[in-house]
């Protein structure tokens, strides 16, 4: 389902160039859980973010549910993204002018699958009773719960939670 084989991702700073991941080689089979720890700035969210297909800025090979993600465009990695990969951020990215529901509904604005449905992925993380609510009115582990209902409700082959 993963497969990455000698990947690397650095960035520039005022330090000049800062290696994150070297030579980063990871293998996990479908249906597999893999927990990735370590401190803080180590490379636990660029890899996230790579294996989810947000940052296209790495050398190295990395497959994910079949897919050869290096050197893919924007538009296929779009439709990549929303046939396959829920993500839960650091931060929720729950869209303030969006009730609970409408948020749900953003990962099929963007072309996925009907999967799950809102009311069910709602039901999962036990917060059904919330759909017409902003995230204004939600208390940080009620915005969790959401976002989480939020990356599972296109039922994504690959689910990918940072912290």
């Amino acid at each position: 389902m993963i497969s990455v084989h000698n990947l690397t991702r650095g960035y520039r700073d005022a330090r000049g160039e800062q290696l994150v991941l070297h030579g980063l080689n990871l293998q996990v089979a479908s249906g597999e859980m893999v927990a990735i720890v370590g401190r803080s700035g180590c490379g636990k969210s660029t890899l996230l973010n790579i294996l989810g297909g947000l940052d296209p800025e790495f050398t190295g090979a990395v497959t994910v549910a079949g897919a050869a993600l290096a050197g893919m465009g924007d538009r296929a990695m779009a439709r990549f993204r929303a046939a396959n990969i829920g993500f839960v951020f650091q931060v929720f990215h729950l869209v303030p002018s969006l009730t609970v529901a409408e948020n749900l509904a953003l990962p099929f604005a963007f072309g996925a699958s009907p999967g799950l449905g809102a009311a069910v992925a709602l039901e999962e993380v036990g917060l059904s009773n919330l759909a017409s609510c902003y995230p204004a009115q939600l208390s940080g582990g009620e915005r969790q719960r959401i976002a989480i209902a939020r990356a599972i409700v296109a039922k994504p082959r690959v689910l990918l939670c940072d912290e």
